[in-house]
């Protein structure tokens, strides 16, 4: 049941998220620190997937072999110094 207060009112979606609404309409999200987090996340891991779509989309990609050599090769590099 939503709350009234000042013309607004807010409604607990979740345990950790409220909504926050003027005349029925959502204005704001009020969001649990761990909640937020989470969500930041799973847009980062989204946008890297999207990232990696659109390069294999136009060809930006070479052999997991290739790859690995490569790093084994830097990483031999990183430790001599």
């Amino acid at each position: 049941m939503p709350r009234k207060s000042f013309g607004m009112s807010w409604k607990t979606v979740t345990r950790n998220t409220v909504v926050v609404t003027l005349n029925g309409e959502a204005k704001a999200v009020i969001q649990d620190i761990r909640e937020f987090e989470k969500t930041q996340d799973s847009l980062a891991m989204l946008k890297m997937l999207a990232q990696s779509r659109k390069n294999l989309e136009e060809g930006r990609v070479r052999p997991a072999r290739e790859s690995f050599r490569d790093l084994k090769k830097m990483a031999g590099e990183f430790h001599k110094r």
